[in-house]
């Protein structure tokens, strides 16, 4: 674990808990963009940590509001690329009156998704520390969906450039990520594997027992790997006591409705708030992670894993690398990909619940290290030395190592 993580051995680190320097005075920060901060969890993370950490933050924010499916429409029909920029245009025409009635702040933090917002922050304030929430590189997620031609490729990766390149610091969430961004002198681009808002922490765990709760929630693209889930619930025999909730939308979903068929012991949900889904992943035993053999799910650790620990939940997931490195030995991992291997370990953990109690008990105590607060605890040092003119190192790497 790096230094500035803090140890769960001495009881984790609380929202309450962090310290404020006295001797200067707060950092002005913006959280700033289109993000819709009620799907994508990375911006919560980011304003309660700070504002944990002595920021004084406001959100200057205006949702893109289009779905994870446009946009993958979008990629593959360019006759649709216009709505894109009309949309784009229509929240920089409701931020740019919103952002002259703030303050000139200290750091400007553009939220998830924002590549093309870091320009108009940058804009903005030109004096201001710019940091780019960037786990996804637009690239990569044409090449995870499979949506290949040259000429796409060429200029997703010109957006990802010049948006990486606009900012003052890049956030990405692992290091294989953060081995693709080109190099950048004078700059600290960090790993921030994120955490869970304090809703997840609020919640109380659901006690053992008969039967065994699983559940997925996510967007249902080829990472998450939902038709092996799918696929491994249909090789358990329906005898098997367990129930899987499935929450969320996404382009597999119908896939994946496909190969379950008609089965009691599964229930399908559209998106829930975030209180909402905190206190449905209290009422399960294990949250699922994400099981995908593409190479975009072998660079990913999934938001779902922190929120579910954070509730209470034993990890279960595909084994990667990335994952190994945040969880550990704490999440159950199977390989990627393969649906017999997911069914043979829900089996195990159906036939012996104290393994799920001690998974976790486990993760729950690991819980302790993804608050806020501790989440952001680097990103607020490097910003707080390079404010007194002391640059940090040119690169970072904010995952804790297990």
């Amino acid at each position: 674990m790096s230094a500035s993580q803090g140890s769960p051995g001495a009881g984790g680190v609380h929202l309450e808990d962090a310290s404020h320097a006295a001797q200067d005075p707060p950092i002005r920060t913006v959280l700033f963009g289109s993000y819709d901060s009620g799907r994508h969890e990375r911006a919560q993370v980011l304003l309660e940590g700070l504002r944990a950490h002595g920021h004084e933050v406001v959100e200057c924010n205006v949702p893109l509001g289009l779905s994870t499916e446009m946009r993958l429409r979008m990629l593959r029909r360019p006759v649709l690329v216009p709505l894109l920029l009309v949309r784009v245009l229509s929240c920089w025409v409701r931020l740019i009156p919103m952002s002259r009635r703030l303050a000139d702040p200290d750091v400007v933090v553009v939220a998830y998704l924002g590549q093309f917002d870091v320009l108009l922050a940058r804009l903005l304030w030109p004096r201001a520390t710019v940091v780019l929430d960037h786990p996804i590189p637009a690239f990569g997620v044409a090449l995870d969906h499979d949506i290949p031609s040259r000429w796409r490729s060429v200029l997703l990766r010109a957006i990802d450039r010049v948006a990486t390149t606009v900012a003052d610091i890049v956030l990405v969430d692992t290091d294989e990520h953060l081995a693709q961004l080109p190099t950048r002198r004078g700059r600290a681009d960090m790993v921030f594997s994120t955490g869970a808002p304090a809703a997840y922490h609020r919640v109380t765990a659901c006690p053992e027992g008969a039967p065994l709760r699983l559940l997925f929630c996510g967007t249902y693209g080829p990472l998450h790997g939902t038709a092996v889930i799918a696929q491994a619930m249909a090789l358990l025999d329906r005898r098997v006591d367990v129930r899987l909730s499935m929450i969320g939308d996404g382009p597999e979903r119908a896939r994946a409705q496909d190969i379950i068929g008609r089965d009691p012991r599964v229930r399908w949900v559209d998106w829930l708030p975030r209180e909402d889904l905190a206190s449905e992943l209290a009422q399960h035993h294990v949250c699922l992670g994400i099981f995908g053999d593409t190479a975009k799910a072998a660079r990913v650790v999934p938001t779902k894993l922190f929120q579910g620990a954070a509730a209470g939940c034993a990890l279960v997931t595909g084994r990667s690398d990335a994952q190994a490195r945040v969880f550990g030995s704490t999440a159950l991992m199977v390989p990627r990909g393969d649906p017999r291997a997911l069914a043979d370990l829900i089996l195990e953990l159906v036939r012996h619940p104290d393994e799920v109690a001690g998974a976790r008990q486990r993760a729950m105590e690991l819980a302790e290290t993804f608050v806020p607060s501790t989440a952001v605890a680097a990103l607020h040092d490097e910003l707080s030395s390079m404010r007194r003119g002391d640059r940090g190192p040119h690169r970072r790497p904010l995952t804790p190592t297990r």
